[in-house]
């Protein structure tokens, strides 16, 4: 029994010399580490990647590649070569190798879908407008990543953003709060309202008329400038009202018949009931009633004759040989540096036939839900989503917006800032557009960023059509909603009953507006959209609805 106590002391003895062996190797700086590459715990037990700094810049120890595929605008240079990534990469110690396509929506779908389904995805998709539906399955299918932890633990601008816009919390989330992407917030007004409406001042003034302010004035402005040869040319060639697409024109007196009271986000839908129920207002009386009103423009040719064939370059060519008396766009540059400035926006909404005067073509401040996606090949996601981040704070989205001072923009006496005479005035000739995307990454499609007052510097806040927006303010609709989401299922049968319902209302809009389909046809038009499902199509948005309310 002795010998076999003396035994057991003795291995007690040796495995504490072996475990204080150890420890005084420790102690002498021999600790094991972690392989390179791997997380780190810092004090408040968070962990990060080995290589990144959880705050500050640079954002990586080592520097990385990540390669990104983008949408490239028509007028930007190559982007590896832009001011804005220069710049940033010598901030971050992340070179990005960019992954260039043509923005032409057809195009762009096209390569992106084809990135996704071949297998040879970009660490990440940048301005590449994603829809929501697609979102939704990528995100199912885990080929983009969920968002929701690393925007609580590495993006702090966008955070704080979307916490301080609830809206934009709600409308990024699919059904389930999972978010897939970063979007575009617009949070300058004038951008917003996608459709004003400028009339010739000057010739208002030749026909000493007032700034019209119902719709029955508009009608009377419009046949003045029919039945006036204001351009001085000799000839009737002024052309009342025109656009650079039927839309534009239809959105911007829709609001006159109380239609699209929430904004443009859903298109067809909007809150016309009182009881919480949405309304497919293509279908509502009220919209033949506009239908009517434009008809009767189009028949008295006041409503330009190529209305439904009318694009920027059109409406151009027409601007230059002042024939324009009023149009609808978004801003007023269409219209050439000679003649944009003889025009005006309305003092007002147009009050319509039964009283109303809301102006309802403005979007959400969601404007590209699906600006930046993180794919499932990052091998480095964290630091991607720092890197992103940025854009959202107020000294990235100046860098991202305006450059750099004494190369793209200087600061004035005042102390505001704008761009310089190499963008606003380029000595090689080079557009407005063009001199940006020389230098800055924003022109074209939805921009990972925040667009704020102080730093934005796009066409429509230039003095005319800011003025124009300011006076419409007042009359925006009271809630504007994002584009709301929908399950799998919904979005797959939602998609088929849209696509129908959308096409035959475009198609008989345009041959209720020419009178090629006289309106003794409307209860037939209404009877065929219920025949083509509209009664589904209203209970899935209705779905959709009541969960956004209830995010």
């Amino acid at each position: 029994m002795k010998n076999r106590l003396f035994k057991c002391i003795a291995l007690v003895l040796c495995t504490l010399l072996v475990i204080t062996a150890f420890a005084g190797c420790a102690k002498n700086g021999n600790e094991p580490t972690e392989p390179k590459g791997s997380t780190k715990t810092t004090g408040d037990d968070e962990k990060v990647p080995e290589n990144m700094n959880l705050t500050g810049m640079p954002i990586v120890k080592e520097p990385i590649t990540l390669k990104i595929m983008v949408a490239k605008h028509v007028a930007q240079s190559d982007w590896s070569e832009m001011l804005v990534w220069k710049e940033y990469e010598k901030m971050t110690g992340v070179h990005v190798e960019w992954i260039e396509v043509p923005e032409q929506n057809q195009t762009l779908t096209e390569k992106r879908n084809l990135a996704v389904a071949g297998g040879d995805m970009p660490d990440a998709f940048f301005k590449c407008n994603f829809p929501a539906k697609d979102l939704q399955s990528y995100g199912e299918q885990e080929m983009f990543l969920k968002l929701n932890d690393m925007i609580d633990k590495y993006a702090p601008n966008f955070k704080k953003a979307i916490d301080e816009r609830e809206d934009v919390a709600k409308g990024i989330q699919m059904v389930d709060g999972s978010i897939y992407s970063l979007p575009y917030i617009m949070n300058v007004l004038s951008p917003a309202i996608t459709g004003k409406i400028f009339v010739n001042r000057k010739w208002l003034d030749k026909l000493e008329m007032d700034m019209p302010s119902t719709t029955e004035e508009f009608y009377n402005v419009l046949t003045a400038i029919k039945k006036t040869d204001l351009n001085g040319n000799g000839e009737n060639d002024e052309i009342p009202l025109t656009s650079p697409a039927f839309n534009n024109v239809a959105s911007s007196l829709r609001g006159a018949w109380g239609l699209g009271n929430t904004g443009n986000a859903n298109g067809f839908i909007d809150a016309g009931a009182k009881d919480g129920k949405v309304r497919y207002w293509a279908a509502d009386p009220n919209y033949k009633e506009q239908l009517m009103y434009m008809n009767k423009l189009f028949d008295d040719e006041l409503l330009d004759e190529e209305i439904f064939q009318m694009n920027n370059n059109k409406l151009i060519g027409k601007a230059a040989q002042n024939q324009v008396g009023a149009f609808s766009a978004i801003n007023n540059n269409a219209m050439g540096q000679q003649y944009q400035n003889d025009y005006e926006g309305l003092k007002a909404a147009l009050i319509g036939p039964s009283g109303d005067q809301l102006w309802s073509p403005v979007n959400s401040r969601i404007w590209d839900m699906g600006a930046f996606v993180i794919t499932n090949v990052n091998k480095h996601p964290e630091i991607t989503m720092r890197w992103v981040d940025y854009f959202y704070s107020e000294e990235g989205i100046k860098l991202y917006f305006m450059g750099k001072e004494g190369i793209t923009y200087e600061v004035g006496a005042d102390g505001k800032i704008d761009y310089n005479d190499e963008i606003n005035k380029n000595p090689d000739g080079l557009t407005y557009d063009q001199a940006i995307g020389k230098y800055l990454a924003w022109g074209g499609k939805g921009n990972p960023s925040m667009a704020i007052d102080e730093y934005f510097r796009g066409a429509a806040v230039l003095p005319i059509p800011l003025e124009a927006a300011n006076r419409l303010k007042p009359y925006l609709p009271e809630e504007i909603w994002p584009v709301f989401s929908y399950t799998s299922e919904e979005n797959e049968e939602r998609a088929e009953l849209e696509a129908d319902l959308n096409g035959y209302v475009n198609e008989m809009t345009a041959q209720f507006v020419t009178g090629k389909k006289p309106f003794a046809e409307w209860d037939n038009y209404v009877n065929e959209l219920k025949k083509m499902g509209l009664d589904d199509y209203l209970q899935i948005c209705q779905t959709a609805y009541e969960r956004y309310k209830g995010n």
